[in-house]
């Protein structure tokens, strides 16, 4: 695959682009994408657990995440560190058959289950192997940008990961960041407790510090008080271009 700005070739393994300022099978990049592969592997009955500690159905959540988005028919949404695909059935049902889904993830294991949801739901999405650092997406490229996750694992990264997320959405687009974090009202509950103990990322905080200074975040919390979702729209005056990778 070749930039069409920059002229740089990108190489397609196992059929997905991999858009990574690293090679796909450097020492580096396979360091970081190990864990990864290794959360792949749990996702299921981690959320599994959480469901059912929390009486939440994670699908139903995901769907209502969508529907306070306002995606329309034909959009371009960015399903940002997509993970084994879970949001995607929800983005779908939103933006139909004329939209267009696009899912990024560092993990090439998570793609191939996100591949394999598509195929067999003749959904057409483009799968991506590309770091939230660098994303390889032109400025204002995508309508929305939705992120379910992973944002409490990056660290000293978090600016600049939002930072990508907010310069290739439109001015006026939508940004969506949810991961785990407990509601004020969970916090002090057994339930909320006994999640912080067995995991500390359920302590962390909605990053509204690494928001740009201009937007007007809304924060609630999902799936009975255990998950933060934040949801802001980028600034209308913002310039943006339409392009490509």
């Amino acid at each position: 695959m070749r930039c069409l700005s920059c002229g740089r070739v990108f190489p397609i393994v196992d059929g997905i682009p991999a858009l990574l300022t690293h090679p796909p099978d450097s020492p580096a990049l396979a360091a970081r994408t190990r864990s990864l592969d290794a959360e792949a592997a749990r996702y299921v009955f981690v959320m599994a657990g959480l469901a059912l500690l929390a009486r939440a159905w994670p699908p139903a959540e995901r769907r209502r995440l969508m529907a306070t988005l306002g995606l329309k028919p034909g959009e371009r949404v960015l399903d940002h560190c997509s993970g084994p695909a879970s949001n995607l059935p929800a983005i779908a049902a939103r933006v139909g058959a004329a939209g267009t889904i696009v899912a990024m993830d560092l993990s090439r294991e998570m793609l191939r289950r996100g591949r394999r949801w598509a195929e067999r739901r003749g959904v057409r999405v483009d799968l991506h192997q590309a770091d939230a650092v660098a994303l390889p997406y032109a400025d204002g490229f995508f309508d929305a940008v939705v992120h379910v996750g992973a944002i409490n694992q990056l660290g000293g990264a978090t600016h600049r990961v939002v930072a990508e997320m907010v310069r290739v959405t439109r001015a006026g687009g939508v940004v969506a960041i949810v991961d785990e974090g407990l509601g004020p009202a969970r916090a002090q509950t057994l339930l909320g407790r006994l999640l912080s103990r067995r995991n500390a990322l359920f302590a962390s905080r909605p990053p509204l510090d690494a928001l740009p200074p201009d937007v007007h975040p809304e924060v609630q919390w999902g799936m009975r008080g255990i998950f933060y979702q934040i949801v802001f729209r980028t600034p209308a005056a913002r310039a943006s271009q339409r392009g490509g990778v």
